[in-house]
């Protein structure tokens, strides 16, 4: 009895240090996550609208810098379905996100995030996760989602399923829609710039993480620096800014092995700017499929 009530004692006294460890930055990014997860099961467009820029970007196999518009498009046009008492042909049952990890600097934040996407299509169901990164920034007191980058996993059989109509009615755009900031951007190619392991203790963030191939989350620079070795060819190269965050972009083909093609990754790499030097926070790099 004495050591089940030390037990039950010791885990109220961690969860009451984890609540208190837990920022009030940290607590609105948790609750804003939670209101976008809401909103995907009750096809509501507001916090949407709200939370994420009007410049954000996503990324699976390629960035699409108009994800925004499209989703904001099918939540409106799943809403009017649902007040009109029909049932929707695609359904959200739940989505959520486990342990949600947030690296805060300053007035930007990465999320690493495991989602869960419990949906159906026709009565054919399915549970999708994504191991994301995502990018968030505070403006006028309020935080931001403004970038993020999905490693996908399937359930075993994913049911056959068209685009949204009201997705595919926007056209995709795969090129950024604002212009570069040309000084933040000269700033942020001098910190990639990585000549050798001195240069990369000076230009990663102390909290630096990455995820690989595999989906993995690990506080492993290695496949980034081996990408950013200088003279090699990187493709469709982008540098978006987002006040004191900044995503860089760019393919990287992978040699061909034995009996295999070569192939293409898509890189993206998180930077924050802190006591006014640019820092490499976070990547994540998933197979470009076209």
């Amino acid at each position: 009895m004495r050591s089940a009530i030390a037990i039950l004692l010791f885990v109220v006294s961690l969860s009451t240090f984890v609540y208190m460890q837990d920022t009030g930055d940290e607590q609105q990014i948790r609750k804003l996550m939670d209101e976008i997860a809401k909103a995907y099961v009750s096809r509501d467009a507001e916090p949407i609208e709200r939370i994420y820029a009007e410049n954000y970007i996503s990324i699976r196999s390629k960035p699409v810098y108009n994800s925004r518009e499209q989703l904001i498009a099918m939540l409106k046009a799943d809403a009017v379905v649902l007040k009109a008492g029909k049932k929707l042909e695609y359904q959200t049952h739940s989505y959520d996100s486990n342990h949600p990890q947030i690296r805060l600097f300053g007035s930007a934040a990465v999320v690493t995030a495991m989602k869960n996407n419990n949906w159906e299509y026709r009565e054919s169901k399915c549970l999708t996760r994504y191991q994301a990164t995502d990018v968030w920034v505070k403006r006028d007191g309020n935080w931001r989602l403004v970038a993020g980058h999905s490693t996908t996993f399937q359930c075993d059989q994913p049911p056959w399923f068209p685009g949204h109509p009201a997705i595919t009615a926007i056209p995709t755009e795969t090129r950024p829609l604002t212009l570069p900031d040309s000084a933040a951007e000269n700033e942020i190619r001098t910190v990639l710039n990585i000549q050798d392991e001195a240069g990369a203790n000076r230009v990663f963030a102390k909290d630096y993480i990455s995820t690989n191939m595999a989906g993995e989350v690990l506080p492993d620079r290695a496949s980034l620096t081996a990408a950013l070795v200088p003279g090699k060819v990187r493709e469709d190269e982008v540098i978006q800014v987002f006040d004191d965050a900044a995503v860089y972009l760019f393919r990287s083909k992978s040699p061909a092995r034995p009996g295999r093609s070569s192939s293409s990754q898509q890189f993206m790499v998180v930077l924050v700017k802190t006591d006014g030097r640019w820092r490499i926070a976070a990547s994540h790099v998933t197979k470009y499929m076209e």
